[in-house]
């Protein structure tokens, strides 16, 4: 099992950076039945790997509550990554869910965690791709701060995809909002949208998982 120490980094560190392009595309996907309505970016948290939201770690089991300061919206540029994020667990594609696109109107800088790049930035093998998401968080909160101004002002990460597919996620923080803008917003289980059926049958089979409608 890789082990991963806390921050600050044990050493020093050689940050990699990544700029996602203004006009770029980026996907995700939407539980449209969701008890929070939907918003490009999400305040409530920390949930999953890298939120950034305050947490009071003192507390056993302390529960993710608004963070009016730091949101989260997590992308992907290749569908298919979208797809088994969502759905990896279980290996079923369940209806209910829409495909948002995102446009991106000008360029974010963000910090690489790519092939090298999670140990050039932490000292540390596997950081993107732990199973202990508070672990994770931990250095997303800490890289955000960034106390000893080793990152420089990142708008977001950029990570491979832990499911293997080849893909890459993106984790955006709220120093992205205003650069990114609802393109379009599709269900997945609609069933006179052939074009996306295609790509969500032909996902499903490159993923390895089963569409249930």
């Amino acid at each position: 099992m890789v082990k991963i120490g806390n921050p600050p980094p044990a050493g020093k560190i050689k940050p990699k950076h990544y700029t996602l392009p203004g006009n770029s595309k980026v996907l995700r996907i939407f539980n449209r039945h969701s008890e929070y309505p939907f918003s490009i970016f999400r305040n409530f948290g920390p949930l999953y790997r890298f939120d950034h939201h305050i947490h009071d770690h003192t507390v056993w089991n302390f529960p993710p509550k608004h963070n009016p300061d730091r949101a989260v919206c997590y992308v992907s540029p290749d569908f298919a990554t979208c797809l088994v994020e969502v759905f990896g667990r279980t290996g079923i594609v369940e209806a209910g869910y829409d495909l948002i696109d995102l446009e991106i109107k000008e360029d974010l800088y963000l910090l690489d965690l790519r092939d090298n790049g999670g140990e050039l930035a932490s000292g540390c093998v596997g950081v993107s791709s732990i199973p202990d998401v508070s672990h994770t968080q931990l250095w997303s909160r800490y890289i955000y701060d960034d106390p000893a101004r080793q990152y420089g002002p990142v708008e977001g990460i950029i990570y491979p995809s832990a499911w293997g597919t080849g893909g890459d996620n993106i984790v955006l923080w709220e120093r992205a909002d205003g650069k990114l803008s609802l393109s379009n917003r599709a269900a997945l289980d609609e069933p006179n949208h052939p074009k996306i059926r295609k790509m969500l049958l032909d996902a499903a089979v490159d993923t390895r998982m089963t569409v249930s409608y």
